[in-house]
């Protein structure tokens, strides 16, 4: 009622956990008092259903198809990419999707979802491993979280997926991990809260050339959760107030060679202040979303 959006009778599906169909209708609930203006029922023959019952959207404005059937994965879903070939590939905190055993991360290739290898292992001393961050490169996943085993190799927090095995990046970053990743042509980009990359000084940026690591100066002073590459230039978002020893507040930009801030940055936010935790870029334009109330001094 008051939604806007019109029932669609003739897509009403209802399916249990192995995919049989159940004879299901609508029917109409006469008004009471406590539902005057009547209301729909759905009704479902589970006689021999195996359960849980799927009950499809039966909304005409919206189309939503369960990927990989009812189970979907059994716990969060952070991170999602695309390649070239359009296969779509996950990470998170889930060890199971669909049906399949996939710890961390998987790949849907339009019907089917299929572990990397034995995926993630390891983590910090608080929490299992996730991934928090996926980008593809030519036909190169990589993936970036807080880790310390990609397949059966030893990788701190980022490691590279080939097709058909896990490599580390050199020694890794080391520190709580990694938020996010970029890439552009053979560069990774790699973003979080760590101090060191391939073994050498990186507060919480720092570049991947395809063969070695390296800082873009003196990085950034808190954590940073977004990266985005536009052209020569590289942006990133986060709770920092530092960008190369110079003030940005929440979100700075790279030129190869140094950081500068855009205007006054982000203001407001929580107690801990403003946050950038989203970047986009359209064209000449830099597109801004997190925890703030103004962004270069006006309400934003």
């Amino acid at each position: 009622e008051h939604s806007g959006r019109k029932i669609a009778y003739s897509r009403l599906r209802a399916t249990d956990a192995t995919g049989k169909e159940l004879a299901a209708r609508m029917e109409v609930i006469p008004a009471k008092a406590e539902t005057p203006s009547g209301a729909l029922a759905v009704v479902v023959n589970d006689a021999e259903a195996v359960y849980p019952v799927r009950i499809d959207p039966t909304f005409s404005d919206a189309n939503w198809i369960s990927m990989g059937g009812i189970p979907g994965a059994d716990n969060y879903v952070i991170a999602v990419v695309v390649d070239g070939s359009g296969n779509l590939y996950i990470g998170g905190q889930f060890t199971l999707v669909g049906d399949t055993l996939a710890n961390y991360v998987a790949k849907w290739d339009g019907s089917n979802w299929t572990a990397l290898g034995s995926g993630m292992a390891g983590g910090d001393n608080s929490s299992p491993p996730a991934v928090y961050a996926l980008a593809v490169s030519g036909s190169d996943l990589y993936a970036g979280g807080s880790f310390t085993n990609a397949g059966a190799s030893a990788a701190t927090n980022i490691a590279k997926w080939n097709g058909s095995t896990w490599t580390a990046l050199s020694s890794g970053v080391g520190g709580a991990g990694v938020s996010a990743l970029a890439a552009s042509g053979s560069d990774l980009y790699a973003v979080g809260t760590f101090t060191t990359a391939g073994g050498s000084p990186a507060t919480n940026i720092a570049k991947w050339n395809g063969s070695s690591w390296m800082a873009l100066g003196s990085g950034l002073n808190s954590n940073v959760y977004a990266v985005v590459v536009s052209g020569t230039d590289v942006y990133a978002g986060g709770s920092f107030t530092t960008a190369g020893g110079t003030a940005a507040y929440s979100i700075a930009k790279w030129n190869g060679s140094s950081w500068s801030a855009l205007g006054s940055g982000m203001g407001g936010g929580d107690f801990y202040g403003p946050s950038v935790y989203a970047l986009a870029v359209s064209g000449n334009d830099l597109y801004a979303a997190g925890d703030f109330t103004t962004a270069g001094g006006s309400a934003a």
